[in-house]
């Protein structure tokens, strides 16, 4: 049986450098990461699921405060047959699982993804998994300070905005053709 979270929001906490966000903003909901996040972060007693997908965090003592989720705990076949194999980095596996077990907003906080030749396969599989998951109605919160964050003009329009900016502060100066 499916477990349906209405209105039930998610903060996927990662240790890229707008993590400090997560510091900052009063977000009240259940915050999930994975082992070297809980690990490297301050904030372990505001993290409720650490999600242990590497081999040399299995054995690890549990002296975590949340809940340790592992692959056992991930409905592996669920979210391939959803999304095929876009999953590429700890964070790609949280956001999936975060969409199956019916979660309607998802904040992704430290999941910066900056560098393109390390991170290129892991952002563009999570932006398409993001993608698929918004067209089903899931709402995803990526703060203005994170790498995923782009806000780029439209492909083509670039000379021309530029070019309308420049006539608008022509006309503004009075110096406009009429």
């Amino acid at each position: 049986m499916e477990i349906i979270r209405r209105n039930r929001t998610v903060v996927i906490l990662g240790r890229g450098p707008s993590h400090t966000d997560y510091m900052t903003e009063n977000i009240q909901c259940e915050t999930w990461a994975s082992q070297s996040t809980y690990d490297e972060l301050p904030l372990r007693d505001r993290i409720n699921k650490v999600f242990r997908l590497h081999p040399e965090e299995l054995d690890r003592p549990d002296n975590i405060c949340g809940t340790i989720v592992t692959f056992s705990a991930i409905p592996i076949n669920k979210l391939r047959s959803m999304f095929g194999d876009l999953f590429h980095s700890s964070a790609a596996w949280m956001v999936g699982t975060a969409i199956v077990t019916g979660y309607r907003t998802i904040h992704l906080i430290g999941i910066d993804l900056f560098n393109k030749e390390e991170r290129g396969i892991q952002r563009d599989g999570l932006f398409r998994m993001m993608g698929m998951a918004e067209s089903k109605g899931i709402d995803f919160k990526i703060g203005i300070h994170s790498g995923m964050y782009l806000h780029r003009q439209l492909y083509g329009l670039q000379d021309f905005v530029q070019e309308f900016n420049i006539k608008a502060m022509e006309i503004k100066d009075g110096d406009g053709d009429g």
